[in-house]
């Protein structure tokens, strides 16, 4: 692999599992060839390997691959949102055809015109890297769902706005 290219991560070991059990759809999906595909990109720079972000959380917006990580980086450095308690996800746009980017992001501002300063930054950190920020949602801190790992599950709080109307979300 050269450097700097960006694709998926493989893996092979001569302990590496056969598959999951009673799953074998599952199995077919990440092993080809004996390799296991972890569904993370990476790449290659000076012998050394680098993770930059998971194949399912990719956000492609016409055409354009985007990185949630890229975005919540940015957003976390606004003044007014709780560091480390940004997300990033794709939300479908049917009319255009493609995914637009949306924000979720913890805030401890209580008024309207706090909330429309920390959206109008969100909205030009995205900018800032070439990235339109379709939506921002602020939530209260403590809002946003952790993983088993400690970190906001893109994919639960997603779930957890598209299942109705959240008097908590205020969003543009």
């Amino acid at each position: 692999i050269e450097d700097g290219k960006v694709g998926e991560i493989a893996v092979w070991s001569v302990s590496m599992f056969n598959g999951y059990r009673n799953y074998p759809e599952k199995t077919e999906e990440v092993v080809k060839n004996g390799w296991y595909f972890t569904g993370d990109y990476g790449f290659k720079y000076n012998d050394e390997y680098f993770v930059i972000g998971r194949k399912k959380d990719i956000i492609i917006v016409a055409g354009k691959n985007i990185y949630p990580e890229d975005i919540e980086n940015v957003v976390n450095h606004v003044e007014g949102v709780v560091p480390g308690r940004v997300i990033a996800f794709g939300e479908e746009d049917e009319k255009m055809g493609t995914e637009q980017v949306a924000i979720v992001a913890e805030t401890k501002a209580e008024t309207e015109e706090e909330k429309k300063q920390i959206r109008l930054a969100i909205l030009k950190s995205g900018m800032s890297i070439d990235i339109n920020i379709h939506k921002v949602y602020l939530v209260p801190s403590r809002w946003l769902i952790k993983s088993s790992a400690g970190k906001p599950s893109r994919k639960a709080n997603k779930e957890r706005l598209n299942s109705g109307n959240d008097p908590q979300v205020w969003s543009r």
